[in-house]
């Protein structure tokens, strides 16, 4: 493997530990109201997006779906756990659905492509 489809797959981990830990410790120093709506702005866009982008990355680099899927899904789960509370664990079958769509769709465009 090479350096560019290990930061692929390790970038998108690092990525999420780096904005629940910014989210958890409040350094940006947010009001309440606005620290609510930066947790749901990590679940429901943040998060989200660098699981679409991963998938999408992935299938243009031919990466197997599952090392990179497992590497981000262990990473959002430990987020979920740590930062969250393990009733924001159903989020993380949401991310791996839209990983998988992202990494198909993508696909389909590269053998088209390539046709």
């Amino acid at each position: 493997m090479n350096i560019t489809k290990g930061i692929t797959v390790i970038l998108p981990a690092i990525l999420m530990f780096t904005i629940c830990s910014i989210m958890k410790e409040n350094l940006l120093q947010y009001n309440d109201m606005q620290l609510k709506g930066f947790y749901f702005g990590v679940l429901l866009i943040y998060i989200p997006i660098l699981f679409i982008l991963q998938g999408i990355t992935n299938a243009f680099l031919k990466l197997p779906i599952f090392i990179p899927l497992g590497v981000s899904v262990i990473a959002a789960t430990i987020c979920m756990l740590v930062y969250y509370n393990d009733s924001a664990l159903p989020y993380v079958v949401f991310y791996m659905i839209l990983y998988s769509i992202a990494y198909f769709v993508a696909k389909k465009f590269v053998k088209r492509r390539h046709e």
